[in-house]
């Protein structure tokens, strides 16, 4: 497939006849990424579009590939590729932006641990204020899902001094109920020698 033409017509013939995966490794890893998804994408093969992209990252790694991995994956609910290919993202070129798409989806993983590891410098994000806020806020609920009390309380105090929300925020608000319900649930948790909150 390295030299053809008419990529989408043999690329349906294969994927007819052969494993995902064996198609994807059949299409040379330096061939135009978005051509090559495009042909993909034309015969329906999504699949196989984000098994070969992801090939094609890892062999030649650029943002754009990895930006179109991750775009891909998050279409098809693909969460480990859409991770890899945020990770891939962030180590190509780092910032907030990275770090925001990288915690979304390990928020949607349910991976709590990384979320927190991916925003712990939240607090010194310069840039767009609705990106800031929702950093926040997914490290808050990292917090709240780990059972992290203290965490959880400083990281909303921190939030609330930030400047990004105003006090009748219903995100805010929701997050202090979990907190309070947290605290609750750990001091009935302790017995009558627990924690007061």
């Amino acid at each position: 497939l390295a030299y053809s033409v008419d990529m989408r017509g043999l690329l349906a013939e294969m994927a007819s006849t052969m494993p995902p995966d064996r198609v994807a490794h059949a299409i040379a890893p330096d061939r135009d990424v978005q051509r090559v998804v495009r042909a993909l994408q034309g015969i329906g093969r999504l699949d196989i579009a984000i098994r070969w992209t992801r090939l094609a990252l890892d062999e030649h790694p650029t943002y754009e590939t990895a930006q179109t991995l991750y775009s891909l994956a998050m279409m098809q609910k693909d969460l480990p590729a859409a991770e890899h290919a945020a990770r891939e993202r962030c180590r190509i070129l780092p910032g907030n932006q990275c770090q925001l798409a990288l915690a979304r989806v390990l928020e949607q993983e349910q991976k709590p641990h990384d979320v927190v590891a991916a925003l712990q410098d939240v607090a010194n994000w310069r840039g767009r204020g609705d990106e800031r806020r929702a950093a926040w806020f997914m490290l808050c609920d990292a917090h709240l899902a780990l059972h992290a009390i203290d965490d959880a309380r400083t990281c909303l105090r921190l939030l609330d001094g930030s400047g990004l929300i105003v006090p009748t925020d219903v995100g805010m608000t929701r997050r202090r109920v979990a907190l309070e319900n947290l605290v609750k649930q750990a001091i009935l948790n302790e017995g009558p020698r627990g924690a007061t909150p």
